[in-house]
């Protein structure tokens, strides 16, 4: 009895010691902001013992708030540090919860001696991603935002693209949700809290995410923010296009409100090429006139119920006309096309998002569709005998995307999802009668995909990273011809994708770091490349799809090495099987007549070096340049190949006032090749000039693009044809940008604000 009391006793004391010490676990906080007052994100926590042991640490959020959780009772030293500010140091004493309140880094003026100008505004996540500050930066000044992203290193762009470390398929965020390319051109920089740049999409994004990611995350201050602008252009021919757009931001207690309005009320693009099929017959003189009106919008709507819970709401309309000519002479013929283009999409989407634990997991819904419409009549004149066609097509797309993140312990996070996409597409098309291979049509195309994915991502220790997942994805194409079942086609693949990144840090102000990642990934070919259209290209040439493509299947091995703030080298190799190549042939039934057609060709093997400098050759030049070393090996019978290319990309900034900047961007690459055909070497050369008026208010940029360059031309070699295309358009022109900022009211709070893109299409062609 005496036992059994002693031995109760026993356990209710430890009971009481676990509870105890459970207890006994505090939280401590702070908001980290700059002088100006705005939040610091991205800051390094850490609070060390007596022993200068690290206890824990941890990063500010996109706020600049950090919150250490269960911190043991216990004196401390805390630490914070942001690059391009002086370190914050204090002791505290851990009874209870503890907040510092808000804590003011202030700027070093070492660093500001020391560094770059880019470099003081830049920093590298332990997990791997490039956070740029937009907010503050002077290279930010009096430049539309794409041209500001030409100063971020490990980024190659231009006026129609970005790619992360020289890879194409690069994913757009605004505010963590998917946007499109042209409205990123949209926003001001003024707008813009930070840039993120993530080099390895993670599972979350999609096994079939074979580029980067850009995501960009919009200011948070003020009751109403906004900017207007507009974007122009102009070519020998006159005047080319211009875009005026607005951007507004407003809060009020719960209630959130984003809209973007941009719109093209007339553009003007002459497009000129020359086609010679090398068998003297068939020299073809084209050129092309395309006009066209623009309306698009995209808003968002949110209520937060905490900071926690929330409701998204959100939906966007692009209303696109254009006309455009086509004249086409080969020898004495004529062939006269004239498009009537009207395309109608629409989009909405909804997300719901709920926090557990308290220390940031939570569930995510996120539920989309959109729809697009598209009518475009056709008149082909031939040695002036009209024929008319018309291509017709209506898309739905639906998908749901549930999501799980998980952050089980300190500096350990699991996250999992499930997705289910839609597609379908209906075609009515009208062909012609002199030209019998621009047919009839009457078919659907459906496309189902199922995902499932599991990720987990742990910081070991002060200067090690890791990230591994494993995804599932299944894709289902169903073809069905209503003129012709027989050419009915069902198309079931799936497959098994793992990831693997991970980072070691050598140190972490210096940007001196080391990044390994491992992935296999599919690639499924452009959609359109599967639907059977034929689409005119010249009098003697036509493209057309091909229902039976598979998808591309690839392993991709990168080593990327930071060195310090200014110098980077990586190294890249990729194989693909399966690939999908756009392939030339004569089309046996016509004499004279070439057609293409995207087909599976086999395997490519592609090594990439790339080294990178971005830095300040001077107190006021600063330059991001790249050099690429190339070579592919690809196996696709006839269209085999082996080639070695080198580029080189370089833009210059030269800072002549603190408002006022000259640029330069320079470009050259060596002579290249693909399964499809060869491109001949290229250069430009554009020069422009940045301004800051009004303190930040006005921003104007001008730029003449292209004003030193060659044309472009590619060549297409088979068993018994050259075909070649010159390219004749007037490359170069000069781009004006100019954006009114403005604020007004109290601050609010911008959690994440999404925005919706539309589809894009793409026709097998060259």
């Amino acid at each position: 009895m005496r036992l059994r009391r002693h031995f109760a006793m026993l356990v209710l004391l430890m009971i009481g010691v676990l509870c105890y010490s459970q207890n006994n676990r505090y939280i401590l906080s702070g908001h980290i902001i700059d002088s100006d007052g705005g939040g610091l994100p991205d800051a390094n926590v850490a609070i060390t013992n007596d022993s200068a042991d690290t206890v824990m640490r941890a990063s500010s959020d996109a706020e600049g708030n950090f919150s250490l959780q269960r911190v043991p009772e216990g004196k401390y030293h805390v630490t914070i540090t942001y690059l391009g500010f002086d370190d914050y140091s204090k002791d505290v004493y851990i009874g209870s919860n503890v907040s510092l309140g808000k804590i003011k880094l202030q700027e070093s003026s070492r660093m500001l001696n020391e560094v770059t100008v880019m470099g003081r505004f830049t920093d590298v996540k332990p997990s791997g991603e490039t956070v740029v500050r937009v907010a503050g930066n002077p290279l930010a000044k009096g430049q539309s935002f794409i041209n500001f992203l030409r100063n971020v290193r490990n980024l190659d762009v231009t006026d129609k693209s970005i790619k992360v470390q020289g890879r194409d398929n690069t994913l757009f965020y605004i505010d963590d949700k998917e946007a499109s390319f042209e409205q990123l051109k949209a926003l001001s920089p003024s707008m813009i809290s930070r840039v993120e740049i993530v080099p390895h999409a993670d599972a979350a994004y999609g096994v079939n995410a074979t580029g980067g990611v850009v995501k960009v995350y919009l200011r948070e201050e003020g009751g109403l923010l906004g900017s207007l602008s507009f974007y122009g252009e102009a070519d020998k021919y006159g005047y080319v296009d211009g875009s005026p757009m607005v951007n507004l931001l407003y809060s009020k207690g719960k209630f959130t409100v984003s809209n973007m309005l941009r719109g093209m009320p007339y553009s003007h693009y002459v497009s000129k090429n020359d086609q010679d099929n090398g068998e003297g017959q068939a020299h073809t003189v084209t050129d092309g006139l395309n006009r066209g009106r623009l309306f698009a919008d995209d808003l968002s709507l949110r209520y937060a119920f905490n900071k926690t819970d929330r409701i998204d709401v959100y939906g966007s309309v692009n209303l696109l006309k254009e006309k455009s000519t086509t004249n086409s002479t080969t020898g004495t013929d004529n062939l006269l096309l004239g498009n009537n283009l009207r395309s109608n999409s629409y989009s909405a989407g909804i997300q719901l998002r709920k926090g557990f634990g308290g220390n940031g997991s939570y569930l995510q819904l996120i539920s989309e569709y959109s729809k697009n419409k598209d009518n475009n009549d056709a008149d082909y004149t031939y040695n002036g005998e009209a024929d008319p066609a018309g291509l017709r097509t209506d898309m739905d797309n639906f998908n749901i995307r549930p999501r799980l993140y998980w952050n089980f312990k300190e500096n350990m996070t699991l996250s999992a999802g499930l997705g289910f996409y839609y597609l379908i597409d209906r075609h009515k098309d009208d062909g012609t009668q002199k030209f019998n291979y621009i047919a009839d049509g009457d078919y659907h195309s459906l496309g189902r995909d199922y995902d499932a994915w599991v990720q987990y991502s742990a910081r070991l220790s002060d200067r090690l990273f890791i990230r591994a997942g494993l995804s599932y994805h299944g894709t289902e194409s169903v073809y069905k011809n209503f003129l012709d079942p027989s050419s009915n086609t069902s198309i079931y693949e799936d497959g098994i994708y793992p990831t693997l990144f991970g980072q070691w840090t050598f140190n972490q102000k210096k940007l001196h770091y080391i990044a390994l990642g491992l992935r296999h990934y599919y690639s499924l070919p452009n959609y359109n490349y599967r639907i059977p259209t034929m689409i005119w290209q010249g009098e003697n040439l036509y493209s057309i799809g091909n229902p039976d493509l598979r998808k591309e299947n690839y392993d991709d091995i990168e080593i990327f090495y930071s060195l310090n703030k200014a110098w980077s080298v990586s190294y890249d190799f990729n194989y693909g099987d399966n690939m999908v190549n756009v392939i030339m042939r004569r089309d046996a039934g016509r004499e004279g007549v070439f057609y293409t057609s995207p087909e599976n060709t086999g395997n490519r093997q592609r090594h990439t070096v790339m080294v990178g400098y971005a830095d300040r050759i001077t107190k006021f030049w600063y330059t991001n340049t790249k050099v690429y070393g190339v070579y592919v090996n690809e196996n696709a019978g006839q269209n085999g190949y082996d080639c070695a290319l080198a580029r080189f990309n370089s833009y210059n900034d030269f800072s002549v006032c603190d408002n006022f900047g000259i640029t330069l961007n320079l470009y050259a690459a060596t002579r290249s090749r693909n399964a499809s055909y060869i491109s001949n070497a290229r250069y430009s050369v554009d020069a422009g000039a940045r301004l800051s008026l009004f303190k930040g208010k006005a921003d104007v940029s001008l730029v003449w693009a292209n004003m030193l360059y060659n044309r472009g031309s590619i060549k297409v070699e088979g068993n018994d044809f050259t075909y070649m295309r010159r390219d004749l358009n007037p490359d170069s022109r000069v781009q004006l940008s100019v954006s009114w900022n403005f604020s007004a009211g109290r601050k609010i709070k911008n959690e994440n604000l999404p925005t919706v893109s539309g589809s894009s299409r793409e026709t097998p062609t060259f």
